[in-house]
């Protein structure tokens, strides 16, 4: 189990360590989030179980914060509205 947790540690902080290149990345889907919106576009975000947590913090933060519009799919009042305009 020691080996087990120790790997995981491991892994876990190589995903974490910071480095040019996801810097460089982060500013690339920020640069292309912000040029979608002055386009006058919305952001879409989805996930799936836990993940479809993470999707609807992130159109949070991104509308409130960035103002950037966004929108995802896990909401209930959402999936309610797609299945009986398309059910």
């Amino acid at each position: 189990m020691k080996n087990y947790l120790n790997k995981y540690i491991d892994d876990f902080s190589n995903l974490i360590i910071s480095s040019k290149e996801i810097s460089d990345n982060l500013l690339a889907v920020k640069d292309a989030l912000v040029s979608a919106s002055m386009k006058g576009n919305k952001t879409i975000i989805a996930g799936n179980g836990g993940s479809a947590a993470i999707a609807s913090h992130v159109a949070v933060y991104l509308t409130k914060n960035a103002k950037i519009r966004c929108i995802n799919f896990n909401e209930s009042d959402l999936i309610t509205c797609f299945a009986n305009d398309y059910g």
